[in-house]
């Protein structure tokens, strides 16, 4: 129940991000799939299905964010026991150096897919967000605001 918890704030802050035009986009289900790929093997098909929702919803073309995010967790599932997934600042860590690989592969796609892409200022700051916003969503995913969802979602099932 605590995946679900996290996937549902991760979509709140994705469809918060597009209705209220935040300047310098940053990847709110990147946190959600690193903690996810911890305990479940299916965590590869979820996050292609996740990139694919994503490249309907964004302007980029299709596949951008799927082959990024597969890939991200292809490679951040050997690294996983570097870090601790159980402390907020280990585990933003972990979501800045796997939004930096990320942000690459997107760069590499939309590179191949479109007309060329070019790296803007605002790549650093989205990686730097993307961290802060990792150690927010760790926080706000552990707390009691969570388990106190959990028992509510069980106890109505």
């Amino acid at each position: 129940m605590t995946t679900l918890f996290s996937f549902l704030f991760a979509t709140l802050f994705f469809f918060l991000q597009l209705i209220l035009f935040f300047p310098v986009p940053i990847q709110p289900y990147l946190p959600f799939l690193l903690i996810f790929q911890e305990k479940k093997k299916h965590a590869l098909w979820i996050a292609a299905l996740l990139g694919c929702t994503l490249d309907l919803f964004l302007n980029d073309p299709l596949g951008t964010y799927a082959i990024s995010y597969v890939a991200t967790l292809a490679l951040f599932s050997r690294m996983q026991k570097l870090f601790s997934l159980s402390r907020p600042l280990s585990f933003a860590l972990y979501a800045l150096f796997a939004s930096l690989f990320s942000s690459f592969c997107q760069f590499v796609v939309l590179f191949l897919l479109s007309e060329g892409a070019q790296f803007s200022a605002d790549w650093p700051l989205r990686w730097v967000l993307d961290a802060l916003f990792a150690g927010f969503f760790f926080l706000v995913t552990k707390s009691p605001w969570s388990k106190f969802f959990t028992r509510v979602v069980s106890k109505g099932t």
